[in-house]
């Protein structure tokens, strides 16, 4: 992890994703449902970049990332924890599904081109080296 990086306190990391979601950047999901449930977890997780709860998600639903990528056009997990730095959420991600790596958000921003303009530099050397192994 980079020694410069701000750690965000997890109301915060909170109230940020509660506010992409009221500013339309993150799709409004039916949340009583229980795979949508399962995504809305998912998406608290990249927030806080916690990856027991990740790990624990994906062991009980393997398709969970998949379901992530297909119903959220505005953002994946993979976009809101690059946007938060989070080098090891993103690694264990691009690990399970190297694909991912080439998802574009709704306003057409790669995954690198977020973690580079937020200053992650081991989130976007991670991602050029997984592009680089997969072309």
């Amino acid at each position: 992890m980079s020694g410069g990086r701000i750690k965000f306190p997890k109301q915060i990391k909170q109230r940020h994703l509660n506010n992409e979601m009221t500013l339309g950047r993150l799709p409004p999901l039916d949340w009583t449902d229980e795979i949508n449930l399962n995504m809305k977890y998912v998406f608290e997780a990249a927030a806080a970049g916690n990856m027991n709860y990740l790990r624990k998600l994906l062991q009980e639903d393997p398709l969970i990332l998949d379901r992530v990528v297909v119903n959220c056009l505005h953002e994946t997990t993979m976009h809101i924890a690059a946007l938060f730095g989070h080098t090891d959420f993103v690694r264990e991600i691009l690990r399970r599904r190297p694909e991912f790596a080439r998802e574009l958000n709704l306003h057409l921003l790669s995954l690198l081109h977020l973690a580079s303009a937020k200053g992650y530099a081991e989130v976007a050397m991670g991602l050029i080296y997984v592009n680089a192994q997969s072309a």
